[in-house]
């Protein structure tokens, strides 16, 4: 019956009412999701009332259950036609919630998330925060694959992108000094949430250097840490710098910074890409800040080693797969005469 109801020439919500508790009494699985599925196909049809009487209660019962796969029920319904965009803020909380034992967050899940975060962005980007949470409390030895933050969002970092303060002060709470594996937790949400690391996101991140706490000093550093050569972050260090002493030990952390350099191509791509970087600097070494000289001579005489080492290196390795071509293997033929085979087990 609550099959029928999604294509039905008329849609009675009275009838999926009657039918979900009793689904739900029965634990019977298959019912609670024809209701569900009925009822997210023709909401507009009658809206009025089927969020408190038929999703919400039908949610709870997946999310007792840690079984959140009914969003490939509602996901393909968007904007208007899904009631997910009508959720009070305590219903998208709950939602929120079922979401959490996701194993990861796909394309199906982020459509949902983005339904949720056009009245709720401050909770879908929280809703992470809880993820992170659910991941250090998981058994280590689980064998189920959990990833609590995707390595990059399909469209939600525009969502995000209105709520950067918040953004930026939910996960300094969550930063803990010290933390190894923050860069891969909580900074990478930020990595992932604000990938173009733009001009708003940058200067709210830059604002909690102006305290000239340290903890809030190395928080800035490790979301710098996770962004991995993807953007430009010589401004961002620039300024970090400004903030350290001479010999503090969180100017190393600075410079691992500098040299995530990103994708390189070429047999001297890394030297290219060093050389570059050496050139950034010579406007640093007219800084008239001493700290950030100091910083840049420092940092000029180690790219001048890695330069001269990765020069050889490509040249070795040039030089060996030329000779590798060249070598040709003597090979008897079935009539015994000999000849030469080029091996071409790789290219040049």
């Amino acid at each position: 019956m609550a099959h029928y109801m999604q294509f039905a020439p008329t849609f009675e919500p009275r009838l999926l009412e009657r039918i979900l508790p009793l689904g739900i009494k029965n634990n019977n699985d298959d019912v609670v999701i024809q209701v569900l599925s009925a009822a997210s196909r023709r909401y507009k049809e009658a809206p009025q009332g089927l969020i408190d009487t038929i999703f919400m209660p039908a949610i709870r019962y997946f999310a007792a259950k840690d079984d959140a796969r009914w969003i490939n029920l509602v996901w393909y319904l968007r904007g208007e036609q899904s009631f997910l965009s009508d959720l009070t803020a305590d219903q998208a909380a709950t939602v929120l919630g079922s979401l959490v034992h996701l194993r990861e967050i796909d394309t199906h899940a982020e459509f949902v998330l983005l339904d949720l975060a056009v009245r709720h962005q401050e909770k879908v980007f929280d809703f992470f925060g809880a993820r992170l949470r659910f991941a250090g409390s998981r058994d280590e030895d689980a064998n189920e694959r959990y990833v609590a933050v995707p390595f990059r969002f399909f469209e939600l970092q525009k969502s995000f992108a209105k709520i950067t303060e918040h953004a930026v002060g939910f996960v300094r709470k969550l930063f803990v000094p010290d933390d190894p594996m923050f860069q891969h937790q909580g900074g990478r949400l930020l990595a992932s949430g604000f990938p173009d690391f733009a001009p708003p996101f940058a200067e709210t991140l830059k604002a909690y250097l102006q305290s000239g706490n340290r903890d809030d000093i190395d928080y800035v550093i490790q979301v710098l840490s996770s962004y991995h050569g993807d953007v430009s972050l010589t401004t961002m260090c620039r300024a970090v710098i400004g903030r350290l002493s001479a010999d503090d030990a969180l100017l190393s952390d600075v410079e691992i910074v500098l040299q995530n350099i990103g994708t390189v191509s070429g047999e001297f791509g890394l030297v290219q890409a060093y050389q570059a970087q050496k050139q950034e600097m010579a406007g640093w070494l007219r800084d008239p800040d001493e700290k950030i000289r100091a910083f840049a001579e420092g940092y000029v005489r180690m790219l001048d080693r890695q330069i001269a080492g990765e020069q050889r290196r490509s040249e070795e390795g040039l030089e060996m797969r030329k000779r590798i071509t060249a070598i040709r293997i003597p090979v008897t033929r079935r009539d015994g005469c000999e000849c030469n085979v080029r091996n071409i087990r790789r290219q040049p």
